[in-house]
């Protein structure tokens, strides 16, 4: 049970069994002599496991079944987030309203400016009136969007605070010689421990630019920012996913300890034993042609992980209906476009005979078995979209996930990916602000030769760049 180890928590706010990047770390930290305790949040419907490979106990929290339990704090989040979301709706439909009728808003200063001039028999006094009525109109129109934005930051706040709080909750009787949190919520529970226990040491793992993010609002932005300058004069160890990701966080968040680099490796043995390693015999069975009826020459090109905007996948979507037969695109995931793909495959699916079907979906699949599932595509595609500087200098996990599997990659020419694919040789790249017809005329161009050097290329890859080349950045955060 390692009751006399250095003990360790592990805090993430994901459910954790998908997060590739989490399990890697866990099961170094076990193998290296800690006590990890693990604590997670149930994000979607479906059972969760109860336990996973490397740590001492396993919390994954319900926020949905445990709302009673966690007190009064969090029935007045739920009422600040339905409050906003009303009024970001009211506001939405008044934009809309004020967009289209300029003319009745100006009609409406003149009846009102009628109004003063029949109320008034002092012209000055009158010219006075009209020009604090436009001065106010003028301020109420200015302040409006920021009035918004301050409630996209109580909005954002009152999210993080509910996530963190029951996260706080679950460990707060527990005795910890190190809190390790991934991302950023599990920064404030990370912070509220360290608090009440100030000889804990404090680890944060950023795995994103989290204030560089696409689909934040300025206000929204502010608030991540504030957690962010705050915990990083908490902050013993810090890691991160890039050098690129380093240099960044150095310049915008100064006191923050230098960042550990870990990059989102694969587990591989040199032997290709082990699991989630390399092997070309290992994966016989094309798993994914056979479980969907595609023919045994079809090439594949394969999208794996979740489903969310700012990925290209409206873009792959695109593509596929001009793609030629003996091509199909596979989604294997989740996530919040998963309808849109359901939808696009049942109509193009139609046209095309049985065994080349244009699109198809498929459920995600665990880690164990990732790279049993993976080996069955051709290519794999990141088609990530310039959206931010989060993607801009983005590693997602994919770039190791693929040629793990001995699966070249199509990716966008962001920096840190297209520097990796070009140095290793291990597939080819979309222009940055890539178009269908970019994804196309790269399909039409690969060759045979192409893919049997990028293939070999992905060994070597995986073997020099896999996880066993980063635990030692890992381990020496703890020291």
């Amino acid at each position: 049970m390692r009751e006399n180890a250095t003990r360790v928590a592990v805090i993430v706010h994901n459910s954790v069994i998908k997060d590739a990047r989490v399990l890697k770390e866990v099961k170094t930290l076990w193998e290296s002599g800690l006590a990890v305790d693990v604590y997670g949040v149930k994000t979607d419907r479906e059972v969760m496991a109860k336990k996973i490979e490397g740590c001492r106990s396993f919390t994954l929290i319900d926020l949905t079944s445990r709302c009673t339990k966690l007190g009064y704090q969090f029935h007045i989040y739920k009422i600040i987030l339905r409050s906003v979301n009303a009024v970001n709706k009211f506001r939405n439909d008044l934009k809309k309203i004020v967009k289209g009728s300029s003319g009745v808003l100006f009609g409406l200063i003149a009846v009102l400016a009628g109004v003063f001039i029949g109320g008034s028999s002092d012209p000055g006094k009158f010219s006075l009136l009209v020009l604090m009525f436009l001065s106010l109109l003028l301020i109420a129109y200015a302040a409006w969007p920021l009035l918004f934005e301050k409630v996209g930051y109580v909005k954002r706040k009152a999210a993080f605070e509910r996530v963190g709080g029951a996260l706080f909750n679950a460990i707060k009787s527990e005795e910890y010689d190190y809190v390790h949190c991934h991302d950023l919520i599990a920064l404030i529970p990370g912070l509220r421990y360290k608090k009440e226990n100030p000889s804990v040491k404090l680890i944060w793992d950023a795995h994103e630019l989290y204030d560089e993010v696409a689909y934040s609002s300025c206000m929204e932005r502010v608030y991540i920012r504030e957690l962010m300058r705050t915990a990083s004069r908490k902050i013993d160890s810090f890691v991160t996913i890039s050098d690129s990701f380093k240099e960044i966080y150095a310049q915008k968040f100064p006191r923050l300890p230098s960042a550990s680099v870990v990059m989102n490796a694969t587990m591989l043995n040199y032997d290709g034993s082990r699991k989630g390693g390399y092997s070309s015999d290992s994966c016989s069975e094309n798993k994914i042609k056979k479980t969907l009826g595609l023919e045994g020459s079809q090439k594949v090109l394969l999208f794996q992980g979740g489903f969310s905007p700012g990925r290209g996948i409206e873009v792959l979507l695109e593509a596929a209906s001009d793609l030629p037969p003996y091509w199909t695109i596979v989604f294997m995931g989740w996530g919040k476009l998963e309808d849109m793909i359901s939808h696009v495959s049942s109509k193009l699916n139609q046209g095309r005979e049985q065994g080349r079907s244009a699109v198809e979906l498929l459920p995600p699949v665990s880690q164990d078995n990732l790279v049993a599932w993976t080996s069955g595509a051709t290519l794999g595609v990141i088609p990530y979209e310039n959206t931010s500087l989060n993607h801009l200098y983005c590693t997602p996990n994919k770039l190791w996930e693929y040629p793990n599997a001995g699966v070249p990659i199509l990716a966008t020419d962001l920096i840190e990916m297209g520097k990796m694919i070009r140095a290793w040789d291990i597939g080819t790249l979309l222009p940055r602000d890539f178009s269908a017809s970019d994804v196309l005329s790269a399909l039409e161009n690969i060759n045979e030769d192409d893919l049997a050097r990028w293939r070999k290329n992905c060994e070597r890859f995986s073997s020099e760049m896999s996880w066993s080349k980063f635990e030692p950045a890992l381990l020496e955060a703890y020291q």
